[in-house]
């Protein structure tokens, strides 16, 4: 998919993430949009959408945790690894 998979301890400070996956961080992230809104921006299914959002997780080493709201969890992390504002 022309991307490669890192081990977490493994990696450095900075973080390959598709362009598709970036543009969903910042439409979801700096403008606040909803998943229906970056698809019709984008141009793609919501179901896509939902998949970018798997893949940045994956990326950023986000675990689901019933406890945790997991969008939440996701623009920390993101910001803190310099994606989004």
């Amino acid at each position: 998919e022309g991307r490669i998979s890192i081990p977490p301890n493994m990696r450095g400070a900075r973080l390959e993430l598709k362009k598709e996956w970036l543009e969903y961080l910042q439409l979801a992230f700096d403008k606040g949009l909803t998943d229906r809104a970056i698809a019709q921006h984008m141009h793609v299914s919501e179901r896509t959408v939902r998949h970018y959002f798997s893949h940045v997780q994956a990326v950023l080493d986000i675990c689901s945790d019933t406890d945790k709201n997991m969008r939440m969890q996701t623009k920390i992390r993101a910001q803190a690894a310099g994606l989004i504002d």
